[in-house]
């Protein structure tokens, strides 16, 4: 039986502070050995991407990927702080989970800052 296509996903968490990429966005892009994550300013979107191996601001997912649990976590105190600069609201000790846009070319997840959703 097929699995329905889903949505991609993520959880940032303040207090952490770590972002929690699901595998069902990873198998999304490809399943990527190394991701980068990329914030644009301008749009408030966090973009996520396959990425190489050399690339310094490259993430290491692809050992996660054989774990049997359901998402990667990755740890960024700078990233963090960025994001919840770029929000305005999120609180320090709160999570907020968002749901992206997968690009038509699915190269990358897109994942709009005033859409996350507080879940604590």
């Amino acid at each position: 039986m097929n699995n329905p296509i889903t949505k991609p996903a993520l959880t940032v968490s303040l207090k952490k502070p770590s972002i929690r990429i699901y595998k069902e966005t990873l198998h999304l892009i490809g399943n990527p050995e190394y991701v980068l994550l990329s914030l644009n300013f301008e749009n408030n979107t966090l973009v996520i991407t396959p990425s190489i191996t050399f690339d310094a601001k490259a993430h290491n997912v692809g050992k996660y990927l054989k774990h049997s649990s359901k998402s990667v976590v990755l740890y960024s105190t700078p990233l963090i702080r960025s994001l919840q600069q770029m929000s305005g609201n999120w609180q320090k000790d709160k999570a907020y989970r968002m749901f992206g846009q997968l690009a038509s070319d699915k190269k990358c997840v897109q994942f709009k800052l005033a859409d996350a959703i507080s879940i604590n």
